[in-house]
């Protein structure tokens, strides 16, 4: 039985194809690429240990927390709607306490590859309503850009610190 390389050449290209296929052309995170496309946010954001609210809310902790509960930041009318009722912060972590069961928005990653695209258009899609505003201004168009960086702010727990390897 003989093989060619253009046979395995074509079954290697073929595989490939369909591992993007099947993940939905999902792009690789790379956190050390994130954080230096980051610097470009840190006009408005910061995270780290020391982080605080700066033109935007500081992010530690951000993907998988409930949008807009920064306490001490004054957020946009969209981003308050779409995070739904919140508390005071009762035990003084830096973040507004969320009521059990509450379905506000929830930066998951996914969330956060479509709020970076543009983050007014994505607000009207999650409130419904057309007047929703958001403050953010900066937009990360190339989907490996908002991958990098999604993935190096789950390197930063709620307090800052290094988070936890999933």
């Amino acid at each position: 039985m003989t093989i060619s390389i253009k046979t395995i050449g074509l079954s290697a290209l073929f595989g490939v194809g369909l591992a993007v296929g099947m993940t939905g052309g999902a792009v690789a995170a790379d956190a050390v690429a994130g954080e230096k496309i980051f610097k470009r946010c840190k006009a408005c954001h910061v995270v780290g240990p020391d982080a605080k609210n700066k033109n935007g809310p500081q992010l530690n902790g951000i993907v998988g927390r409930t949008a807009g509960i920064s306490d001490g930041f004054k957020y946009g009318t969209g981003i308050i709607e779409a995070r739904g009722e919140v508390g005071d912060d009762a035990d003084g972590d830096g973040y507004l306490d969320v009521p059990e069961g509450s379905s506000g928005l929830v930066w998951t990653e996914e969330a956060l590859l479509e709020y970076l695209i543009n983050p007014k258009a994505y607000l009207i899609k999650v409130t419904g309503n057309k007047k929703a505003k958001a403050r953010m201004a900066l937009r990360l168009k190339k989907e490996d850009q908002r991958a990098n960086v999604i993935a190096y702010l789950k390197t930063f727990g709620l307090d800052g610190n290094p988070a936890a390897a999933e």
